[in-house]
């Protein structure tokens, strides 16, 4: 049966009194309790989609970062070998 669930309504909609024995009133309290629970579960739905695709994109940066220090370091290196090429060639050559 659609919409039939386990879930125990709580005391505070069933107590002897609560609404003077007016039916109708439980009804539409109901409803609106249960539109408000279908509002706070698509809150909920909609922020976990948020987070999950926060963590995609913060692994996403992450990474990104991790190839563009890998060509800093690569490109440092080639410069440091550059440099040291460039000053031992000129150093002899300024020596003579």
């Amino acid at each position: 049966m659609p919409g039939n669930t386990k879930r125990i309504m709580s005391w505070i909609w069933t107590a002897p009194g609560a609404f003077d024995d007016e039916e109708e009133q439980l009804h539409t309290t109901m409803r609106v309790e249960w539109c408000r629970a279908m509002a706070r579960k698509t809150r909920w739905n909609e922020e976990v989609m948020l987070l999950e695709e926060e963590m995609r994109r913060t692994l996403r940066y992450l990474q990104w970062q991790m190839v563009l220090r890998a060509y800093a370091a690569r490109s440092a290196a080639a410069k440091r070998a550059g440099a040291h090429t460039f000053s031992t060639e000129m150093g002899s050559e300024l020596e003579e």
